[in-house]
Parts: structure tokens; C-alpha cells; sequence
């Protein structure tokens, strides 16, 4: 093939019909070339890209966490700006080397039509250990939280994220149940002793029915351990152990707040 297109190219004697090749043939030489490159040069930097040719590394997953971050402040945009520090304040501890202009690729975010199908299918089988999807969930129920309560849209968005990655609504719930427990502690004066009304939220966290029995809240916490425990998280950061230890309270204290009252109802 190349021999044919020198030939008529370059023929050895200049004729009409060899200018004829030479326009016929010049789209080609230079068309295909640049169509290549523009290709190339398109997947290898358009940061909102995530097809599966998209290896995983910090500043892959930190622009999947901005994306993920500006869909949900998209959904209710009041205190945004608690939400940046927020995420501000997460990403420097998680993201050190990577973080620097987020509020930038934040902004472009939030402008962008982003395909989330693709970004959260990406997730899904860059991430295949449970533990890594329900981090990232963890995050964005924090950064919704800033305000103090969540609201419907959120929740939607939330819930769907969860459902794409695999995450089950009543694990979503136990993660909610989490920061709304941490929230009334947070209210609570420490002199008065645990409401009833605690049994719902520590219910969810523990993934049980209000009604559950003593032994089916064991084994529900006996799970859980198994899933949460910090031991789990030893090849991790310390920031992300100390993310595990946090939740892994969060269900032990739901535990035994559930012992309690239910020997004493």
C-alpha cells in the first residue's frame, strides 16, 4: 500500500495524473494523523472522562470525589461555602499531593454536563472492595450534612449513588443514622440520660428492625464488626483508619445503647 501511494505521489516522471494522487491522497497522509491525535489528546485530558481505560490513582479518584461532591451541592446549594472547607479540610488530609487547585476542577464541575452513568460505573469496578465504595459515600454524607439536616433532593441523589456502586439502601441508612446519632449527641447535655427515641436512629445504624430481639441486634452487630472493624483498614492511611475508627464507635455505641434499652423495656 505505501508503495502505491509513492508511486502516485512521487511518480518519476511529473504528469497530470500524479498531481491528480497528490490532492487525492494529501487528507489522508495529514487528515488521519491529526484525527488520531485529537483522539488521543482528548481521552488523555479531558479530567471528566472516566471510561474503564482509566487507570486508578489518587488524582483519578480525587476528581471522581470532586464530581461526585458538585452533583450533590448541585441538589441543594445553601452553605456551599461550609461544604468547600469541608471538602477542603477532607482532601488535605486524604489527597495531600493532589488537592492543589480542587476549587478550580470544582467549579469546572459544577458546570459541566458530567456523565455520571459512566463516572459511577467507573467506581464500581475501579473499586472492588466494599470498604473503598462505602468510604466514599461516608464523605458525601458528611459534606451533606454541613447544614445540620438533609433534605429530599439530597437524598435522592445520595440513594442513587448508592445504588450504582452497590451499596444497599439499608447499609445508606446505617451510614445516615450515623451522622444524625453524632448530631444529637452533639445536642444532648451530657447530664441527661439517653431518650427513648434513640432507639430508631440506633436501630438503623445497626440495620434492624425497632422490634428487633436481643439476639437478632447481636447478630446484626456481630456483622458489622466483621464489615467495619478498624483492623481491616491497617493498609490504609492513618486519616482513613481513623475514618473506620470513627464509624466502627458509631455502631459499637449504637450496640450498646440498643442493650440497654431493651433489657430495661
Amino acid at each position: 500500500m505505501v508503495d502505491i501511494i509513492l508511486q502516485y505521489a512521487f511518480p518519476k516522471k511529473q504528469d497530470s495524473n500524479g498531481w491528480t494522487a497528490i490532492f487525492f491522497f494529501l487528507p489522508f497522509i495529514i487528515g488521519i494523523p491529526w484525527l488520531i491525535y485529537r483522539r488521543v489528546h482528548y481521552f488523555l485530558n479531558d479530567p471528566f472522562q472516566f471510561d474503564l481505560s482509566k487507570r486508578l490513582n489518587h488524582d483519578r479518584l480525587l476528581t471522581a470525589y470532586i464530581c461526585l461532591s458538585a452533583r450533590l451541592i448541585k441538589s441543594d446549594p445553601r452553605d456551599a461555602g461550609e461544604k468547600v472547607l469541608y471538602m477542603n479540610s477532607y482532601f488535605s488530609k486524604h489527597f495531600p499531593d493532589e488537592r492543589e487547585g480542587f476549587s478550580a476542577m470544582l467549579t469546572s464541575a459544577y458546570a459541566e454536563d458530567i456523565n455520571f452513568t459512566e463516572l459511577l460505573n467507573w467506581i464500581k469496578v475501579k473499586l472492588p472492595a466494599h470498604k473503598d465504595r462505602i468510604q466514599i459515600l461516608y464523605f458525601l454524607v458528611g459534606l451533606a450534612f454541613i447544614d445540620g439536616q438533609i433534605n429530599d433532593r439530597e437524598l435522592n441523589v445520595l440513594y442513587n449513588i448508592a445504588e450504582r456502586i452497590e451499596i444497599t439502601p439499608k447499609e445508606m441508612d446505617s451510614i445516615l443514622a450515623m451522622y444524625q446519632s453524632n448530631k444529637n449527641e452533639s445536642q444532648r447535655p451530657k447530664s441527661k440520660p439517653v431518650p427513648k427515641n434513640e432507639l430508631k436512629i440506633c436501630s438503623k445504624i445497626l440495620g434492624v428492625s425497632e422490634f428487633a430481639s436481643l439476639e437478632e441486634i447481636k447478630k446484626a452487630y456481630r456483622s458489622l464488626v466483621k464489615l467495619h472493624h478498624p483492623d481491616r483498614f491497617f493498609n490504609e492511611s492513618e486519616e482513613q483508619q481513623q475514618i473506620a475508627h470513627e464509624r466502627f464507635m458509631h455502631i459499637q455505641k449504637a450496640y450498646e445503647l440498643l442493650e440497654i434499652l431493651k433489657k430495661t423495656s
